[in-house]
């Protein structure tokens, strides 16, 4: 059993970029678990590396390889020179994996591979934080069969595919959101708690649907100065090419019908890899003001972090498209019509957009907002995702024979909070 709080040191690694806020959170939301977080950034002279590694509890690695930077590159073909790939060695081995005494194994090998080694397999785990999984995924797999990878986590629902692929554990995680941020610093009420006790004795609301809020409560103090809003980048790869589709044909058909739109005052929308981005401040104020806010899903069907600040403002109704197949919600807890509105064709999201006008349509709007804002709070803060890997770190580090330790493969590829000791309330 788990008795004493987790303090690792955690020796972050990650390959040379301009911005990833993805990487930037986690790595902040680590901290405030209580691990000890240095970021190493990968380059040619491997002794910084050598002597972090003398005290790192484990090493947490990121990575995405776009298209322009291919794994040949200098800082990812360098890896291989920082002793993870070793022949003569075996990763340390994963509680759900034989050999399940990591420590003990890493002691065994001590003297086969003195500290001064490069050889660090089977001395100090290596965990990946899968990136981009959009791209070049042919090599990413082989680079982790190649490397004594101990654990790996992705974003991905294709979880389970990756894991066959390499022969490495993988964890389903999520994107994540800053909470406290997007809900203007206002905590989820017990709305949800009360939409559920104005059911029917015969277990409906009084209008058919689960979640409805009744007309005399009223959701906030909230002004709504337009009606849908929609900033960022219209790539080809993203999910049936949508928002390119309803940039170009609904936006302006909808801004015909008078709905008040929102798209950002400096070419907040961009067909193109680069945007104008608005700065923090202002986005969230703008995403707070709109009645909804339109995100889809990216390349590969990824479920961006976008859905979980929306859901996560208390204010602002998501509307997303339906897929094929419904493992990338289902498998996060998304629900359709409880936690967001969903469209399948274009006459289907401009007829969701002009309910939002309509007075009839507000109960409902305001009842999915409140699920959605629950959902987020309760699973999607950046420290809720970081409770997950930092569960994994310990388990790798310790070798705890506690439940979470010993996931079967349907409970790995399942997105789920990290074990509530490893959970640190959002800040």
């Amino acid at each position: 059993m788990l008795s004493a709080p987790l303090s690792p040191s955690v020796l972050w690694l990650e390959q040379r970029h301009g911005g990833l806020e993805y990487y930037d959170a986690l790595r902040h939301a680590l901290a405030l678990h209580g691990a000890a977080v240095f970021e190493l950034q990968l380059g040619r002279d491997p002794s910084p590396l050598h002597a972090a590694l003398e005290t790192a509890d484990a090493v947490l690695l990121g990575f995405g390889w776009m298209s322009g930077e291919a794994p040949s590159s200098r800082e990812v073909r360098a890896l291989p020179e920082f002793g993870w790939n070793c022949s003569d060695a075996r990763p340390l081995q994963h509680p759900l994996q034989p050999h399940a005494s990591t420590r003990a194994y890493a002691s065994a090998h001590a003297s086969t591979h003195p500290p001064h080694a490069r050889c660090w397999c089977g001395r100090v785990p290596l965990l990946v934080l899968l990136n981009k999984e959009y791209t070049l995924m042919q090599q990413k797999m082989h680079w982790l069969r190649a490397h004594c990878v101990t654990a790996a986590f992705t974003v991905h629902h294709d979880v389970a595919s990756y894991e066959a692929a390499t022969g490495v554990p993988f964890y389903r995680i999520s994107f994540g959101a800053d909470v406290a941020r997007f809900s203007g610093g206002r905590a989820p009420t017990d709305r949800v708690g009360m939409v559920h006790r104005i059911r029917t004795s015969s277990g409906k609301t009084d209008q058919g649907m689960e979640g409805q809020l009744p007309a005399s409560e009223p959701i906030g103090n909230d002004v709504y100065d337009f009606d849908l809003g929609f900033t960022g980048v219209v790539r080809k790869e993203q999910t049936d090419n949508w928002r390119y589709r309803i940039w170009k044909q609904s936006w302006p058909k909808l801004q015909a019908r008078g709905v008040r739109l929102y798209s950002g005052e400096r070419g907040g929308v961009h067909v193109g890899v680069a945007h104008a981005e608005l700065n923090s401040s202002e986005y969230v104020r703008r995403m707070r003001s709109c009645k909804a806010w339109l995100s889809t899903t990216g390349p590969a069907d990824l479920v961006g972090t976008r859905f979980f600040e929306v859901m996560a403002t208390g204010t602002t109704l998501l509307i997303a498209n339906r897929l094929s197949s419904n493992a990338a919600y289902s498998s996060l807890g998304i629900v359709e019509g409880k936690h967001a509105l969903m469209f399948s064709t274009l006459p289907e999201f401009e007829e969701a957009v002009l309910n939002l006008t309509r007075p009839s349509f507000e109960n409902r709007r305001r009842s999915i907002i409140a699920h959605a804002q629950h959902l987020a709070f309760h699973h999607f803060s950046w420290t809720h995702v970081a409770s997950r890997i930092v569960e994994q770190i310990s388990c790798v580090t310790r070798s705890l024979n506690d439940s979470s330790c010993h996931e079967p493969a349907s409970e790995r590829h399942r997105y789920r909070v990290g074990h509530p000791f490893f959970f640190s309330p959002p800040q």
